[in-house]
């Protein structure tokens, strides 16, 4: 009995699924409803209205989706489209007279069946006229001479809030140039092309040597005119774009440096120098059009700024050639710029830095050829050279890329420029390179009075190796006699002959210095008053550490040259030991 229900079970079950499968019928698909519109925001029927209309409708469609919608204008199909609003300008060309349309919209399905009965209305719409003026920025004044090249800026004022579009015209009122939506015209020649978005270029073909008349309108989206306005410029050929300064800068990580005025500035890695050359053609209302720029390999093609980036430049000697156009076509002069990456090679040569100015030779003011000759002569036996910082204006990269030490000579009380030299001492020294300071009044640098401290970011502080510094107070004061020798050092002493004789051998606005303590003390202020505030402090020190920088007070130009030999002998191969 078990295996006889076993055996039948599958037979039912076959025999419901067939008989199933008999019975069902599916009938016949409903046909597809059509979806029906709506105009949910436009004006009434027979309404007077602004021709500048917003309008938004909806579509349902029970059986489906509503997958777009035709908009017609005035009987006339449109577009198709899946958006439920739109603002439409119509054409009402006149100036107020009231002008009729109708706008009707109609839902497409997922069928591809339309509403049968799609909502239209019927209205008037009224304009009135836009004005139109030259713009008092970016136009040419009226009655200006130009060259054929030049700028005109229109602006427009529409009280139906639509679509603006300006023309222009040369010498008539009938042949205007296409509209369009862009105010700015720049007569010049349209072939050059690369002309600014935004700006319509115009032939100045027609604008031969004399004077001409540019006449300008306006018309707004419902086709309404403004009436027209003009503007008389008179053409004068031969003028020419100028080019300006080029600038460079080298940028790095930590920001931007400039380069100084020689072209040069020390290598950095993964540095770019940013060059610009901008050019200018304002002497005649003129607009540039575009830039080159030659490397010695030949001009480049023209570009529309005037910028160039160099990236990772190798150490060496870089010349450009820069040129401008304006939009006529016409060429600039030639501007010229040089770079130097400079790599420091650190020798045992010696520059001699002499910021002083060129005296007249009489005691208490040396010429430069009388500087010149006592270093020479103090230095005898070294490899020497000089800059004239006076004269240069500057002292960079280039000037040191060869050197191992720099005499930093200031014998001028009322001539200091060591402040504005930090840069380059401080590039200097972090390469190895040493520095020697001499001068009369040297801390006036970086004061007017007679005392002065150094923050610990300061370039006093982290160079020249200073707490602070004095002098006395009063700057006609003569006591100083010198230095006194220290720690090996020999003594050094003022010459009397270099001084005015009423100072009886002695100096005013020396300094003594507060050294921060890794320095050595070279010698100490000798004066001719014991009692002298000043007497015995620190007048000179030598640091010899992360870089090596000796300091002098005193001027040694004004010392007795053999004493200034005699120091110098023992200081200088110190300074120079590893070069």
């Amino acid at each position: 009995m078990k295996k006889l229900t076993q055996t039948i079970l599958p037979a039912v079950l076959m025999l419901a699924f067939i008989a199933g499968c008999e019975v069902s019928d599916p009938g016949t698909p409903l046909a597809n409803q059509p979806p029906t519109t709506i105009l949910s925001y436009a004006p009434l029927d027979s309404a007077v209205v602004n021709h500048y209309l917003p309008l938004s409708w909806a579509g349902n469609d029970g059986d489906g989706t509503v997958t777009g919608f035709r908009l017609f204008v005035d009987g006339n199909f449109i577009v198709q489209t899946a958006a439920t609003d739109t603002t439409i300008s119509f054409t009402s060309p006149t100036s107020g007279e009231p002008a009729w349309h109708t706008f009707k919209v109609q839902a497409v399905d997922n069928d591809g069946d339309l509403d049968p009965n799609p909502p239209q209305r019927g209205f008037y719409t009224t304009n009135t006229g836009p004005t139109v003026s030259f713009s008092t920025s970016g136009s040419v004044p009226n009655g200006a001479t130009v060259s054929r090249g030049f700028r005109m800026t229109l602006a427009a004022a529409d009280e139906n809030r639509s679509g603006i579009e300006f023309a222009i015209s040369i010498d008539d009122t009938v042949s205007f140039t296409e509209w369009s939506t862009d105010s700015v015209i720049i007569f010049g020649d349209p072939t050059l092309g690369m002309f600014p978005v935004g700006t319509v270029p115009v032939s100045s073909n027609a604008l031969a040597e004399g004077a001409h008349t540019i006449y300008a309108r306006t018309r707004d989206s419902g086709l309404a005119l403004s009436a027209i306005v003009s503007r008389n410029v008179t053409i004068q050929l031969g003028s020419a774009p100028s080019m300006g300064a080029v600038s460079a800068s080298y940028n790095t990580s930590a920001g931007a440096d400039e380069f100084y005025p020689d072209g040069s500035i020390y290598k950095r890695n993964n540095a770019e120098v940013a060059v610009a050359f901008p050019a200018s053609a304002e002497l005649y209302f003129g607009v540039i059009h575009s830039y080159r720029y030659d490397d010695g390999a030949g001009w480049s093609a023209w570009q529309e700024l005037p910028e160039l980036t160099l990236s990772d430049l190798p150490t060496g000697e870089y010349a450009y050639l820069f040129q401008a156009r304006d939009v006529t076509g016409t060429l600039s002069d030639t501007a010229t710029f040089s770079l130097r990456i400079v790599e420091q090679t650190l020798s045992d040569s010696i520059l001699v830095i002499d910021e002083t100015r060129d005296g007249n030779g009489n005691i208490g003011s040396p010429t430069d050829a009388q500087v010149d000759d006592f270093y020479a002569a103090v230095l005898a036996g070294e490899k020497v050279r000089s800059v004239d910082y006076s004269a240069q204006g500057y002292v960079s990269p280039f000037d040191l890329s060869t050197v191992g030490l720099v005499v930093w000579h200031a014998d001028d009380f009322s001539d200091q420029n060591l402040d504005n030299a930090q840069t380059i001492l401080e590039e200097f020294m972090q390469r190895g390179g040493r520095v020697l300071i001499s001068g009369w009044n040297v801390m006036g640098a970086f004061t007017t009075t007679a005392t002065v401290s150094f923050g610990s970011s300061t370039f006093g502080y982290q160079y020249l190796r200073l707490f602070a510094a004095e002098r006395d107070a009063s700057t006609n004061v003569q006591k100083a006699t010198g230095l006194a020798g220290v720690n090996g050092y020999p003594a050094v002493s003022i010459d009397a002959a270099k001084v005015p004789a009423n100072w009886n051998g002695a100096m005013s606005r020396v300094w003594v210095f507060d050294p921060r303590g890794e320095c050595q003390v070279i010698g100490t202020l000798a004066t001719n008053d014991a009692a002298y505030p000043l007497t015995g402090r620190v007048a000179a020190y030598y640091y010899n550490l992360s870089f090596r920088m000796a300091m002098f007070g005193v001027p040694l130009f004004f010392c007795n040259e053999a004493d200034v030999t005699a120091i110098l002998d023992v200081l200088i191969p110190q300074m120079l030991a590893g070069l």
